[in-house]
């Protein structure tokens, strides 16, 4: 038995091709398999590109809003507050805009007046 051994990868080529060679194993690409792969593969893309993308806007919203409430710039706001009570007239010596415009008017229109006739 250990002499004998069978050979049963090499066959005689004119018993089973008839005299055609055999067409390799790996010529044979499953298209159908290979384009689902490749649809499924661009969509797994695509989702994920979108998750990622939505994720970070929402940590960045959250940044920015965290960082508005935690942060308050003092000095600005100080500057604006003082600003807006220096145009309605609540510091000393100034006036709001509206009783300004009024003296203007009243002022410079009567010299326009006077001087027209």
């Amino acid at each position: 038995m250990t002499t004998e051994k069978a050979n049963h990868d090499h066959q005689d080529d004119d018993a089973h091709g008839a005299g055609k060679p055999e067409k390799p194993g790996y010529d044979d690409l499953n298209t159908p398999v290979i384009l689902l792969v490749g649809v499924i593969s661009t969509i797994v893309t695509f989702l994920t590109i979108a998750f990622v993308q939505g994720l970070c806007y929402k940590w960045q919203g959250s940044f920015i809003r965290e960082r508005i409430t935690d942060y308050p710039n003092t000095p600005i706001n100080e500057q604006i507050d003082s600003q807006k009570k220096m145009l309605t007239g609540d510091l000393p010596g100034t006036i709001s805009i509206e009783d300004s415009m009024k003296k203007v008017i009243a002022e410079y229109g009567q010299k326009s007046a006077g001087s027209s006739n």
